[in-house]
């Protein structure tokens, strides 16, 4: 393990370090290419070494955040046109309800609605040769496929009672008033 580790530290230095000559010497030498660009993309923008960031390396940074709602929806209507969706599928609905999703996450969306769909009809109607998406296959699908973006991240929500928040009574009983007012009757 340390060695693997090592030889991959290096490995990245020498890398680096090539590129750093290579963005360096173009602009100084009496041959470059005037109007060369580089272009680079990541998802871990923390390990990019500081040096490569600076001015006359990569001068600019463009941050692009997952889509938009509209956009979303776009993507689901590209990778829908090969689905037979059932009349009453709202991409509108799915989109809305896929808040951190980027394109790829759409796209295996799309793939599990499928699975979905396909198994659903398989198992009610053996003979049919096309498998129609419901609601509800996109439904299941989301129970499947969630945002990249939080993957490998959970969140522990610690029990609170009300008791366990001291001071400010009045206040308190005002919000618990509030709170009561929206949770359902069944909770």
């Amino acid at each position: 393990m340390g060695y693997a580790f090592n030889f991959r530290r290096e490995q990245d230095i020498r890398i680096t370090s090539q590129l750093f000559l290579l963005m360096d010497s173009n602009k100084h030498s009496s041959t470059s290419v005037s109007n060369l660009v580089v272009v680079a993309s990541t998802n871990r923008v923390d390990a990019i070494d500081p040096a490569l960031r600076r001015s006359g390396r990569f001068d600019a940074e463009v941050e692009v955040s997952s889509p938009k709602e509209e956009e979303r929806l776009q993507i689901l209507t590209l990778y829908a046109k090969k689905l037979y969706l059932d009349p009453n599928v709202d991409l509108k609905v799915v989109a809305a309800s896929c808040n951190g999703y980027v394109g790829a996450d759409l796209e295996a969306l799309c793939r599990e609605a499928a699975m979905s769909a396909l198994k659903n009809s398989s198992d009610t109607h053996p003979d049919v040769k096309r498998c129609i998406i419901t609601m509800d296959d996109w439904k299941q699908a989301r129970t499947v496929v969630g945002p990249s973006i939080t993957r490998g991240v959970t969140m522990e929500i610690p029990k609170v009672s009300w008791d366990d928040i001291g001071g400010l009574k009045d206040v308190k009983v005002t919000n618990i008033a509030v709170i009561y007012v929206f949770i359902p009757r069944n909770c």
